[in-house]
């Protein structure tokens, strides 16, 4: 989205500019993108370079996002910082967005918060459309900014009417908020927003419009339109759509027949399109299980357990010869500052398996940003490892892993998504809350919290939503809780209370209990106890099956 945003700039940039530095910018835009010739960085930094010594605006936006990510130039925040402050200085709308995350993460300069929400200002007065993105995100968040839901909904709309389909998907989540709240009678205006982005081929939004006819009350539930939303995701080449009607074929209560085959056909498409959590589950069918039992195990299973299993099942039988194998496996930070950009990308650690099991000396040989190799070092020197070995004896191995930072949307939702939720709320709330929230879990009470009551004694209604993170000692008893989100916020701290008064199971790590972090979900009236999927999402059918699985 960003990229997209700064060639969109080079593309329109004034016409004011000498025609040299317009050619010099041309011919650095089209080795940049590498669309009609293959794509080099390092002349297009130095095109950029020359136009921007010249006086250029684009040209030391442009070369300033290169510094920054390390991209055919050495990485440098500094020069980078540099670039952006003059490319400011000239007017660019961009480049106060690019200063902000620079007085965001502390790149080139000090951190300043201050200066940080000033820059932002000033990118979305000009309408600079991933600001106001960002902007409205600090607003629902209470970042740096007063928590203020209208505002927030003011600068998600303020985009949306330049026909931004993410502005429009977005401010369709924050309508059905809304209706949670009890603010609108009905779904009408949430699905006005989401068509309006889907019209723009979004398909997320196809999705999100689908969701909105799979979930929520019996009585307002249509299965037909929101199966036929997700077939047009599915149509414009969507991969998480096929995956997301296999599960629905499954899983949910309203399912005509179980069309086992139909579904099985939805997974090997969204496979062949890189989804692979479809992979997964045909991986588990094949190894034995229904094809429903998978379904339901990577709805309701942690990514990090289901990837050491995985692993654990290709151990080869001749343990005299064996590459380390992970039994702890963490998942990285995703970096705030790129995650308010909507940023997703992948590094690439290399490190060495010591003999016990402990990672030494991670470095990241390759990432499309210096952040996301930063945290997948730092993910990576937690893991820990079933040593190697060589004709019987333990060895010291080089290995690589691949990290891949990726963003989800609101969806048909299995607990990957509930904990990626619940840790994104958790970043914003400091960074105590940041350490707490390392390695997420599913909360396993050992005995029934009982049904919550308000403070005048009555049960909590239907609609109430709320989601906690616990820090758990080893034995299982909560040290301290947090409320992650809650809707209506009132119920927050009387639901949390409740919760800190029970005891939960703790977290297993090679046959011993250890302290761990664990996220608890109120929905529908009451704490889910066995898994951490949305009633509303899957139905009560699905979540049987997957408990007693």
């Amino acid at each position: 989205m960003l990229c997209c945003g700064l060639f969109l700039a080079v593309a329109q940039r004034s016409p004011l500019q000498g025609a040299n530095d317009q050619s010099l910018l041309e011919q650095a835009y089209v080795l940049d993108a590498g669309n009609t010739v293959p794509r080099d960085a390092a002349t297009a930094a130095a095109l950029y370079r020359a136009a921007a010594q010249s006086g250029d605006a684009f040209g030391h936006l442009r070369l300033g996002y290169l510094c920054e990510t390390g991209d055919g130039v050495p990485q440098d925040y500094l020069e980078a910082r540099s670039h952006y402050q003059a490319a400011a200085d000239a007017g660019l709308k961009e480049a106060h967005l690019r200063l902000a995350i620079c007085y965001l993460e502390g790149w080139g300069g000090p951190v300043d918060h201050a200066a940080f929400v000033r820059e932002i200002k000033v990118a979305a007065e000009a309408d600079c459309i991933p600001a106001q993105h960002i902007l409205a995100t600090l607003y629902f968040g209470g970042v740096d900014v007063p928590r203020d839901w209208a505002e927030g909904v003011r600068w998600l709309e303020r985009a949306a009417k330049q026909d931004d389909a993410l502005a429009q998907y977005r401010r369709g989540v924050q309508s059905e908020a809304d209706r949670r709240l009890a603010l609108m009678p009905d779904q009408t205006l949430a699905r006005t927003w989401y068509q309006l982005s889907a019209e723009q081929d979004y398909t997320m939004a196809m999705r999100a419009m689908g969701r909105t006819f799979l979930t929520g009350d019996i009585h307002d539930r249509n299965w037909a339109l929101g199966h036929r939303w997700l077939e047009l995701a599915v149509e414009s080449g969507d991969a998480e759509a096929p995956y997301t009607l296999a599960q629905i074929e499954l899983l949910h209560p309203d399912t005509p027949n179980r069309e086992v085959e139909q579904a099985r056909r939805w997974l090997k498409l969204a496979s062949d399109r890189g989804n692979m959590a479809a992979t997964e589950v045909l991986e588990l069918e094949t190894g034995g299980r229904s094809l429903r039992d998978a379904a339901a195990y990577a709805l309701n299973t942690p990514f990090e357990d289901r990837y050491v299993s995985k692993l654990a099942r290709r151990v080869p039988a001749d343990a005299s010869n064996r590459q380390p194998v992970p039994y702890r496996v963490v998942k990285p930070v995703y970096p705030l500052a790129l995650q308010l950009q909507f940023t997703e990308g992948k590094a690439v650690v290399e490190f060495i398996v010591d003999t016990t099991g402990r990672v030494v000396a991670p470095h990241a040989v390759k990432a499309t940003h210096p952040l996301f190799g930063e945290r997948a070092v730092e993910a990576i020197q937690q893991w820990r490892f079933h040593a190697g070995t060589r004709n019987g004896r333990l060895v010291n191995v080089r290995m690589q892993q691949s990290i891949f930072f990726q963003l989800r949307g609101e969806e048909i939702r299995g607990v990957d998504d509930v904990l990626s939720t619940a840790y994104t709320a958790a970043q914003l709330l400091g960074p105590e809350v940041q350490a707490d929230a390392v390695e997420l879990r599913p909360a396993r009470p050992d005995s029934k919290i009982g049904t919550p009551t308000r403070l005048d004694g009555a049960p909590f209604p239907q609609d109430v939503c709320a989601l906690f993170l616990l820090v758990l000692d080893a034995q299982g008893h909560p040290l301290r809780g947090h409320v992650l989100m809650s809707d209506p916020v009132a119920a927050g701290p009387v639901l949390l209370t409740q919760a800190l008064r029970a005891k939960y199971k703790p977290r297993m790590l090679e046959g011993a209990p250890i302290p761990s972090n664990v996220v608890l979900d109120f929905t529908s009236g009451r704490f889910q106890q066995k898994k951490i999927v949305k009633q509303e999402a899957v139905g009560k059918d699905a979540g049987q099956d997957a408990g007693a699985k």
